[in-house]
């Protein structure tokens, strides 16, 4: 996993209380590309925040000591007949990734449901 540049400028921002918003919504990708750089602006060769767009949805999270946990559900009804090669945390609302994770190839059919967790801890 790569904290890309707009979030790490996001962390910095809430340190500073200037911050309107937070890491609240992910989304999958279907971009080959399989190395994640710190300049990424986005999934899909960093065309956007998810393909297809209804991979983008919202992210539930618990904070425990120096740590936040994201948890992602795809249902079986949503972007199904999909290979997806990536995952990204974002803040809604302003188009910037937060993080880029790239993966094996997984396919989402029809009668599969995704369930992504990631934890993001501060050492």
């Amino acid at each position: 996993m790569v904290l890309v540049t707009d979030g790490k400028n996001l962390i910095r921002d809430a340190m500073a209380g200037t911050i309107a918003y937070y890491v609240n919504q992910a989304g999958l990708g279907t971009s080959s590309s399989s190395n994640p750089q710190e300049a990424d602006t986005g999934l899909n060769n960093n065309t956007n925040l998810g393909t297809p767009a209804a991979t983008i949805k919202s992210v539930s999270n618990e904070k425990a000591d120096k740590q936040v946990v994201y948890s992602y559900t795809l249902l079986s009804t949503e972007a199904a007949a999909n290979t997806f090669r990536e995952f990204g945390l974002s803040a809604s609302g302003t188009a910037k990734l937060f993080n880029r994770q790239v993966f094996y190839d997984l396919y989402h059919g029809s009668t599969d449901e995704i369930n992504i967790t990631q934890a993001i801890s501060i050492k």
